[in-house]
């Protein structure tokens, strides 16, 4: 969502998670304790690969972010005007099918896989989509030093993480020329 009646220091929008919202009736009260679901939810294509592989203890922070990452790799890839079709079938086809887990895992720790992704990208997303898609990627998959692949669990280092995150998104936003 983007609020734009927000004085300038405020933030510009917020992605809220309602995958698992449902509207109740006005005769019935809210639940009063977290819910305690533990059941794959949501859509496969956005899902984190800890989620998919049925890993996770839990749903935690880690997964959104990743999910979030693979909502931009998909608005980049499926979205614009200029967006190739066979590029959207190769991202439907590897992110929808059973191994969607594995091919994401490949797509993430694969330094070649990784950038056959960033070339399905829509030409008008020029260089810096696909750099602010590096650098949380490199946030999100740190390198597993003396092997190959990443780290794909939770961590507990959120804070730093979140920090990260959006330290890649600012930087983008900073170089964007003002507007005339």
């Amino acid at each position: 969502m983007i609020n734009r009646s927000q004085p300038p220091s405020s933030p510009k929008g917020f992605l809220i998670d309602l995958d698992l919202a449902k509207e109740l009736p006005p005769c019935i009260s809210p639940p009063t304790t977290p819910s305690s679901l533990r059941r794959r939810t949501g859509t496969m294509f956005f899902m984190a690969i800890e989620i998919l592989k049925a890993t996770a203890p839990r749903h935690s922070w880690r997964h959104d972010l990743e999910s979030f990452l693979y909502v931009l790799i998909w608005l980049c890839v499926c979205c614009p005007d200029d967006s190739d079709a066979n590029s959207r079938t190769l991202l439907e086809a590897c992110w929808s099918e059973k191994a969607a887990d594995n091919n994401k895992l490949v797509q993430m720790s694969q330094k070649a896989d990784w950038e056959r992704l960033m070339g399905w990208f829509a030409p008008s997303m020029g260089e810096r989509m696909p750099r602010v898609a590096r650098g949380m990627r490199d946030v999100l998959f740190p390198a597993v030093k003396g092997e190959m692949g990443v780290e794909i669990g939770t961590g507990s280092n959120r804070g730093g993480t979140y920090a990260a995150v959006l330290a890649v998104l600012e930087t983008e936003i900073a170089s964007l020329p003002d507007e005339e």
